[in-house]
């Protein structure tokens, strides 16, 4: 009996044993289940923030592409903006001479009026003057006519005084 107290002791003590290592194995297995949650949690937010830095990079990457490509087309609007301003600039000088042409065109416009009515009356006036020397020559003519009838008159006047001077 003493024996087999003996062998219920040890087995006792050795249930016991067995009981401690389950239960420090048991809190050794739930602090490990914990702290491979918490790995796991780490590594879940770990790969979330490697898939964002993955967007952002596409992100990135595509904005960096559409900055190049913005960077290009507005330096070609701001070509054509200050070819387009030289041509405005030109446009208003050239406007500035156009209206400075048209101010003189208008001048000369008068002056062409006013020796197309000086070209009238000059012309009237040659007309008048054509006219004058017309009458004048057939005036002439009569003159002449008259004269030599004068003439004529006086002479047949002279010989009649002849003539009678001698009776």
């Amino acid at each position: 009996m003493n024996k087999a107290l003996a062998e219920a002791q040890d087995k006792l003590l050795h249930e016991v044993d067995w009981q401690q290592k389950f239960i420090v194995a048991s809190h050794q297995r739930d602090g490990l289940e914990r702290e491979h949650k918490k790995l796991n949690e780490v590594v879940e937010f770990f790969q979330d923030k490697l898939k964002s830095q993955g967007v952002f990079k596409k992100s990135y990457k595509t904005m960096e592409a559409v900055k190049k490509t913005l960077t290009r087309e507005n330096n070609t609007l701001q070509k054509n903006l200050n070819n387009l301003q030289k041509k405005c600039s030109a446009d208003e000088h050239l406007q500035d001479k156009v209206t400075a042409i048209q101010a003189s065109n208008r001048v000369l416009e008068q002056q062409v009026r006013e020796h197309q009515d000086q070209i009238k009356t000059v012309t009237d006036m040659l007309g008048l003057y054509d006219s004058l020397q017309e009458r004048n020559k057939g005036l002439n003519c009569e003159d002449v006519t008259l004269l030599d009838d004068l003439l004529e008159l006086m002479k047949t006047v002279q010989e009649k005084r002849a003539q009678q001077a001698k009776r």
